[in-house]
């Protein structure tokens, strides 16, 4: 058996043999003291203290209320705090911070005359990949933690405890798929939901195909890559163009105007062939990559990383296996799972990563 560390997500991945593994979580919604407490209907401190934290969001109330405060202050003592401009914005964060703390206290007494007698339901649901993220479902309906870093657990058949008729979720336990039981600690062993579930969101953030990936383990793009791959070699080809004509406008325009500086067109045929070497190098990929049609594969542990120049406002989003790095989107980046094993197909020279298996 080999065992994986925690992941950036805080989940530990666990595998026995080559494309068997079984997840498990440091979520908050899997402490042990919690899930003991709910199967005997009742709440631990902590989970109290996070029902009333989320009902307890004044919004508009507590700004309705911060207002009501301030205009008889401001009408009373409005020129005194004009005149002590310390002591009055003071008083005005005081008096905010008290509007939102009453705000809060009044929300939250249907929660808290709630909890005075709290009902825990015990179901049964799952997690999967639904929109944009893993929630938890229960009969099509999912579920909101009761903490502020959401469900964070990984895909799988899971008991929810949840506070009954409501959709807070209060614990889960990840139920052993070789066992009618629920188990405290599952031994590793394989969970073809989970599997199945990873795959499908995979398949869905990066555009894979089922019907594709027989063809790509022939060591071959599909037809349908292939024209994928073609589209981006036009979209090069144009960007190419435009660099060229642009430049030789530039060169044409120089002459004409200064035709004695010889060293500023230098210097601008420069920069044009340094930004022309990129675009075409990329352009040749493409073609070498559509032509030959070949797809190599990397297998090993998956895992994830960001890159962002220092003055770029965008974010990168990868795939690292086995030392190779594919450029993902962040849908894509947000459905993977790290520390587990991955067989990934690519186009050779571009590195584009055209479909992958769990495993």
């Amino acid at each position: 058996m080999k065992w994986y560390p925690k992941n950036s997500t805080g989940l530990e991945i666990y595998e026995t043999k080559p494309g068997v593994f079984m997840s498990s979580s440091t979520s908050n919604l899997l402490a042990a003291d919690a899930v003991s407490a709910n199967r005997r209907n009742e709440l631990t401190a902590r989970q109290r203290d996070s029902l009333l934290n989320q009902s307890s969001n004044s919004g508009w109330l507590g700004c309705g209320l911060a207002a009501i405060l301030i205009v008889p202050v401001v009408l009373i003592a409005g020129k005194w705090l004009e005149q002590h401009e310390i002591i009055g914005f003071a008083v005005i964060i005081g008096i905010l911070i008290v509007s939102f703390l009453i705000a809060g206290r009044i929300v939250s007494i249907p929660m808290r005359r709630r909890l005075s007698n709290a009902q825990i339901q015990q179901v049964s649901g799952e997690v999967v990949w639904h929109g944009s993220a893993y929630v938890a479902l229960v009969d099509g309906r999912p579920l909101r933690s009761i903490y502020n870093d959401g469900v964070n657990l990984v895909p799988g058949k899971y008991t929810f405890f949840r506070l009954q008729h409501s959709d807070w979720l209060l614990s889960a336990q990840h139920l052993d798929p070789n066992a009618s039981a629920v188990v405290n600690n599952p031994a590793p062993t394989r969970d073809d939901f989970a599997i199945h579930e990873l795959q499908s969101a995979l398949n869905s953030t990066n555009g894979f195909r089922v019907a594709d990936l027989s063809i790509n383990k022939e060591g071959r793009l599909s037809p349908r890559q292939r024209m994928s791959l073609l589209r981006n070699s036009a979209s090069s080809l144009i960007l190419a163009v435009i660099v060229i004509v642009f430049a030789v406008f530039i060169v044409v325009v120089g002459l004409r105007d200064k035709p004695d500086d010889i060293l500023g067109l230098l210097a601008v045929v420069g920069v044009f062939i340094v930004i022309g070497y990129f675009i075409f190098s990329d352009l040749i990929a493409n073609i070498g990559d559509t032509l030959s049609g070949r797809v190599e594969v990397v297998s090993g542990t998956g895992s994830k990383y960001t890159t962002q120049g220092r003055r770029q406002r965008h974010i990168n989003y990868h795939y690292r296996i086995d030392n190779l790095s594919f450029s993902v989107s962040q849908a894509a980046y947000d459905a993977f799972i790290e520390n587990v094993p991955y067989r990934a197909y690519y186009a050779p020279h571009t590195k584009t990563l055209v479909n992958m298996e769990v495993g």
